[in-house]
């Protein structure tokens, strides 16, 4: 696999690297596994409020508005 970042992200890459003191294939890699492990979790979360939905575990607008106004005049 070749990427080819946009060089300005890759000069801002390296100065992070830099005073971070690790390299900048370290720190590529860090980000790139954040992003996958990101991804994971958002696709797991939307798949279990599919599943909500599916239940008929869900609010209506009315409910939501209700919610948001108790939370607001509550803080």
């Amino acid at each position: 696999m070749s990427i080819e970042p946009k060089p300005e992200l890759v000069a801002e890459l390296t100065r992070i690297a830099n005073r971070s003191g690790r390299s900048v294939q370290e720190l590529a890699n860090e980000v790139f596994e954040e992003y996958v492990e990101y991804d994971h979790w958002f696709s797991e979360k939307v798949a279990a409020g599919r599943n909500q939905m599916a239940r008929g575990e869900s609010l209506s607008h009315e409910e939501v508005g209700q919610r948001m106004t108790r939370l607001f005049t509550a803080a």
